[in-house]
């Protein structure tokens, strides 16, 4: 049983404890002060719950840090390959016009810029390539 007055605690428990003809003649009481132990147990219970949203804060803002570290490092992957490729093509734009420009006075090196122009598309494709294997292995497109 409980006594509970202004926030003291007293439980008690009764134990039959002389019978005489099978006839209980004597009971023992027993009295506990619980009111220590209920506030260690509110006290608890209030710590757990702040635990517990402390715990829930704490895995959003590591969910948002995964998020934003993502993004950043696709960002950075993007604007790798986005340099790489404006870079590359107006590289190949540039070799490219040089070989009209010495087809129409017919000069005698335009294989030489055609093969230049193959050589840095080449390149340029596997920069790319590279670019996206980072992105790749980071989590982005399979």
């Amino acid at each position: 049983k409980n006594l509970h007055n202004d926030n003291v605690y007293i439980y008690y428990a009764a134990k039959p404890f002389l019978y005489y003809n099978k006839n209980k003649i004597a009971t023992l009481l027993t009295f506990f002060d619980m009111t220590e132990i209920y506030e260690l147990s509110r006290k608890l219970e209030e710590k757990n719950i702040e635990l517990t949203e402390a715990n829930i804060r704490l895995q959003n803002h590591t969910q948002n840090m995964q998020q934003l570290t993502m993004e950043t490092e696709r960002n950075i992957i993007m604007a790798d390959i986005h340099d790489t490729l404006g870079h590359s093509m107006m590289e190949l734009l540039t070799l490219l016009e040089v070989t009209d420009l010495m087809i129409d006075q017919e000069e005698e090196n335009v294989e030489e810029t055609i093969n230049e122009a193959i050589e840095k598309g080449r390149n340029s494709l596997s920069e790319i390539r590279s670019a996206v294997m980072r992105y790749k292995k980071m989590g982005g497109v399979s």
